[in-house]
């Protein structure tokens, strides 16, 4: 069975962070790891993460704080028991704070 890593990263553009994952996602084993990278407006590595079989979900909001409840139904539908586990990463600190207050209620490792 599989474990399936949800990336968020609120800002996906390129350099930093959004080379950091990329590379991190790249380099998982795909026969151990699901991986779905969901990212606000446009993420700008997403033709590279198609290329290596990776899931991505762009979500039109202004912000974090407003694009929450559709990341949460969006979350309710990849969230599968057909995996191992499911485990949810964020790696910007306004978007942490976020997400464990809006994403307590669904079964997931923060």
């Amino acid at each position: 069975m599989k474990i399936h890593t949800i990336f968020f990263l609120s800002e996906f553009v390129l350099g930093g962070a959004g080379n950091s994952i990329y590379k991190l996602c790249k380099n998982l084993p795909k026969k151990k790891y699901q991986i779905s990278i969901i990212c606000l407006n446009k993420c700008y590595y997403k033709k590279y993460f198609k290329k290596e079989g990776i899931n991505v979900y762009e979500i039109s909001a202004k912000g974090a704080l407003f694009a929450f409840f559709k990341i949460k139904k969006l979350l309710s539908k990849l969230i599968s028991q057909n995996y191992k586990s499911n485990i949810f990463l964020s790696n910007i600190h306004y978007s942490n704070i976020l997400t464990i207050f809006f994403l307590r209620s669904l079964k997931l490792k923060i």
